[in-house]
């Protein structure tokens, strides 16, 4: 079971990726779950090693997503972050924190399903399907 959290103040941006991420992974043999946070705060309040995979909005209100994917590192080291960003200055410093890729907005699909299928194939060989 491969565990993915979206963390992104816009709810319809985060539908889009749930969307994008159900089509891709209806072909996978992975089995998976969605969960979406409006917030880092929130996502960060109780944040346990459960995700395989986060998809991070760099813009939020409260804490951005790269100060996120700080707090993130100082106790995981093994999740795969991913940023999500309109702007692509951010995704250098994605670096900082071991990020897995960045996606810019508005995301293009076949971009999209190219960054997963290199993230997923190593999440679905580690986690043993």
């Amino acid at each position: 079971m491969i565990n993915i959290a979206i963390v992104e103040d816009d709810v319809g941006a985060a539908e889009e990726l749930k969307q994008l991420l159900t089509d891709f992974l209806s072909k996978k043999e992975c089995a998976f779950e969605i969960r979406h946070f409006p917030t880092a705060d929130r996502f960060l309040f109780d944040y346990h090693h459960e995700y395989d995979l986060v998809f991070l909005d760099i813009e939020m209100p409260g804490t951005n997503g790269m100060d996120a994917a700080r707090e993130i590192r100082k106790t995981d080291q093994t999740v795969s972050i991913v940023f999500v960003t309109n702007m692509a200055h951010f995704a250098t410093a994605g670096y900082s924190v071991n990020a897995s890729d960045y996606i810019l907005k508005p995301i293009n699909r076949y971009e999209f399903n190219m960054k997963m299928v290199r993230i997923f194939n190593r999440l679905c060989r580690s986690d043993g399907q």
